[in-house]
């Protein structure tokens, strides 16, 4: 891709930006859907960005797909513990 430094580092601050927007969302998602769906949703998003990743030829939609990317696997790990509290 032939990036600098600094891009690189703006690239990979997707992932978190991802994972803290999540953060702030998936409490009101998960009280309306349920953790179960949540969980299965977030887990097919993950699993569909992964591999577009390594695919990507430019910066800004690589640090799209990582924000999208960090979401789910934010909202995957928030969902499963709601679901882990709820079967103790």
């Amino acid at each position: 891709m032939g990036i600098t430094k600094g891009v690189l580092g703006f690239v990979l601050m997707g992932f978190s930006i991802g994972l803290l927007i999540a953060l702030v969302l998936v409490g009101e998602w998960i009280a309306h859907a349920g953790s179960k769906k949540v969980v299965l949703v977030s887990t097919i998003a993950g699993c569909l960005t992964l591999p577009v990743l390594a695919a990507i030829p430019h910066p800004i939609l690589l640090f799209t797909v990582l924000m999208v990317f960090g979401a789910s696997i934010s909202v995957m790990d928030i969902a499963m513990n709601e679901q882990a509290v709820l079967v103790e």
